[in-house]
C-alpha cells in the first residue's frame, strides 16, 4: 500500500527591490480534499506593507471573507466540493517592499493559524511553510511568470541596477521551489 501524501500549505520565497511590489502565492499541496480554510498571517510591517489579495488558480471557486490587522491578515475560504487537484495556488497576497528596507535584508511571512476543512467539514491534517520576502538588487517582473503561451505573462523582465555588472547566472524554479532550468 501506497502512503497518502500529507497536505501543507506553503507561501514559497519571494524577493524583489526596495518600493517593489512582490506576490506571495498561497499553495496547498496534496489538495484534492481541501472544500475549506481558514488562517492568519503575520509580517512585519515595519518591513512589508499589505496591499492587495488576489484570487487566482482556483480561487475563483471559493467563497472568501479577508480582514487585515496591523501586521496579520484573516482569511476564510470555502468551496462546496474538494478541490480534486494534488497542487494548487489558492491565491496571491500581494505587498510592497518598504523603502527603507536594506538590500540583503529579509523577513518571514508566518503562519500563525491554520485550519484545512475537507466537504464534510471535517478537519485535515496538514503542515506548513512559512514565506520569507529578501531583498533584493535585481528584479524580476512578473513574479511568478507563466510561459504557457497564452499571452498572459508568457515573459519574465529583468530590471538590474547600473551598478552592477557581472557575468550572472539565471535559475529559474517551479512555485513549490524545484528547480527548472539554469
Amino acid at each position: 500500500l501506497a502512503s497518502a501524501k500529507a497536505t501543507t500549505i506553503i507561501l514559497p520565497e519571494r524577493q524583489g527591490p526596495p518600493g517593489s511590489l512582490v506576490q506571495v502565492p498561497v499553495i496547498v499541496d496534496s489538495a484534492e480534499t481541501v472544500a475549506g480554510c481558514e488562517f492568519i498571517l503575520q509580517y512585519d510591517k515595519s518591513f512589508l506593507e499589505f496591499v492587495r489579495l488576489d484570487s487566482i488558480g482556483l480561487a475563483d471557486g471559493f467563497t472568501f471573507a479577508v480582514k487585515t490587522k496591523d501586521d496579520s491578515i484573516a482569511i476564510s475560504m470555502a468551496r462546496a466540493v474538494g478541490i480534486q487537484k494534488s497542487y494548487v495556488t489558492l491565491l496571491g497576497l500581494t505587498f510592497r517592499i518598504r523603502n527603507s528596507a536594506q538590500v540583503g535584508a529579509a523577513t518571514e511571512i508566518t503562519w500563525i493559524q491554520s485550519r484545512l476543512y475537507s466537504e464534510s467539514t471535517s478537519l485535515i491534517d496538514h503542515s506548513v511553510k512559512h514565506g520569507v520576502v529578501r531583498v533584493s538588487a535585481i528584479s524580476v517582473f512578473p513574479n511568478p511568470f507563466t510561459p504557457n503561451e497564452d499571452g498572459i505573462n508568457d515573459t519574465a523582465n529583468f530590471i538590474v541596477p547600473d551598478s552592477l555588472s557581472f557575468d550572472a547566472a539565471v535559475k529559474i524554479f517551479s512555485v513549490s521551489g524545484q528547480l527548472v532550468k539554469e
